[in-house]
């Protein structure tokens, strides 16, 4: 199962065990393997989210042998900063066994709200900090005369009350109606069709319901168009246009392979 390292974030792994090639058992524990792992041109490497295997970015911490053949090896802030799987590998044929390690890169907010005190964009309590005043205040001022706009909390200012059954009137109040929907849309989302996500545990196939599920255009992650938490039966229903989305998924005692590529029909 791969670990959860934060994006843009340098970390301490611990890599291995090293083993010998000719008895797959024996430890290697000398010095030869720091040096071999941290060689800038035939050191280890990395797959970023299923591309090429590159160098790891040099200028970083030495490794150091921690204990049992495996040994701590920074990746720093280039390392990590692809979301998805990364894959680190070394090979060296004529000494040890191959050794590789698989991570999961997650956006800092992510692992904040796994491992810290953060909370997910899609929890209910992330929803409070949304400043609908601010949005009414700002659609409001868009179409209304200064003379509204400028009454004090205690009336001075008050030069005319405007005719609500206006065409005017009546525009000012679609546009805040419509703001504040845009914002609500995004929760299940806003497209045409109604399409159903079930999750369930990929080694029992248990329902899991409870889980933070969101949907995004990319692959990234940045861009969120939806979401939701998972019901009973372990499903959550989305509004979204047909095309190719991809689905996170979070939940605590649970690590996700993400995103989920989905075609939505």
């Amino acid at each position: 199962m791969a670990q959860w390292l934060k994006q843009s974030t340098a970390a301490v792994i611990t890599f291995g065990p090293f083993l010998d090639k000719d008895d797959g058992v024996t430890l290697e524990t000398g010095a030869g393997i720091i040096t071999s792992i941290d060689h800038a041109t035939t050191g280890i490497k990395l797959s970023k989210n299923g591309g090429a295997l590159t160098i790891r970015h040099q200028a970083v911490t030495p490794s150091t042998y921690d204990a049992h053949g495996c040994f701590l090896v920074t990746l720093d802030t280039t390392d990590t900063n692809t979301l998805g799987r990364l894959r680190v590998i070394h090979t060296e044929a004529a000494t040890y066994l191959p050794v590789w390690q698989d991570f999961m890169v997650v956006p800092a907010n992510v692992w904040d709200s796994m491992f810290g005190a953060d909370k997910l964009d899609v929890a209910v309590v992330e929803q409070a900090n949304i400043d609908f005043g601010a949005l009414q205040k700002t659609s409001l001022n868009a179409a209304t005369p200064a003379s509204v706009q400028n009454i004090a909390a205690d009336g001075s200012g008050f030069t005319a009350i405007p005719d609500m059954a206006t065409a005017t009137n009546l525009a000012i109040v679609d546009t805040v109606v419509d703001a504040i929907k845009l914002k609500t849309d995004t929760l299940g989302g806003a497209g045409a069709i109604t399409w159903t996500y079930t999750l369930t545990d990929a080694d029992t196939g248990a329902l899991i319901d409870g889980a933070s599920v969101w949907v995004t255009t990319d692959s990234a992650g940045a861009n969120v168009i939806a979401s939701g938490v998972t019901d009973d039966s372990g499903q959550v229903t989305f509004y979204l246009d047909a095309g190719t989305v991809y689905v996170w998924r979070s939940r605590a005692g649970y690590n996700f392979t993400n995103p989920d590529t989905e075609v939505v029909s």
